[in-house]
């Protein structure tokens, strides 16, 4: 391997270390309590090395928000492919509501903090969350086609009100907001809630 080479694998393997750390104590201790600083007591650096990797925490908090969203983007994957589209839709929406009740965190980071948001403002296009809406709306379109739903259908309106209705449910869920739904069952209501939305739409 040369310098070069070596160079680029060490540089990649500080990057990953800092974003590593971060994660462990955004989680751990929230997203407003966490200073550069710490990040650096954390990674046994100091400030200013993590100032060669990344500007601000902003850019940090984005850098995970792109990890988090390849995450998801997996777990989507199973609307794509053959068979029912009915049915990829509705394994799609259990697999959104697993993602966010298991990585509430990420979820969080993903589609709730203002900081992320920022930065999507200044590129002026948000690619990761297209990706994913791009899935869910080729999903309803397939349905359409395959006479799941009404000819007259709206995609782009459709694959919303699905998007939102699995947002809200799971927003309601990681913000403890559900206090008469049992815990064990809340990830299996909230999958009922869902298909029940879907079958609406048929």
């Amino acid at each position: 391997m040369g310098t070069t080479e070596r160079r680029e694998r060490e540089r990649k393997e500080m990057r990953d270390l800092i974003l590593e750390k971060a994660m462990e104590l955004f989680l751990s201790e929230g997203y407003e309590n966490v200073s550069m600083r710490k990040i650096a007591e954390a990674i046994e650096y100091s400030p200013g090395t993590i100032y060669l990797y990344f500007s601000d925490r902003d850019e940090i908090i984005f850098a995970l928000h792109l990890m988090a969203f390849q995450k998801f983007y997996k777990a989507l994957s199973v609307m794509a492919g053959d068979g029912d589209p009915w049915e990829r839709l509705v394994k799609g929406g259990g697999a959104y509501i697993r993602f966010a009740i298991a990585n509430p965190g990420l979820y969080e980071l993903m589609f709730i903090m203002n900081s992320p948001a920022k930065t999507i403002k200044a590129k002026d296009k948000w690619e990761e969350g297209l990706n994913s809406f791009g899935l869910l709306s080729d999903t309803v379109q397939e349905c359409v086609d395959s006479g799941k739903f009404p000819a007259e259908t709206d995609v782009p309106t459709a694959a919303l009100y699905f998007w939102g209705m699995c947002h809200g449910l799971v927003s309601l869920a990681i913000r403890n907001r559900l206090p008469m739904i049992p815990k064990s069952q809340i990830r299996g209501v909230l999958e009922s809630a869902f298909n029940f939305g879907v079958a609406k739409m048929g």
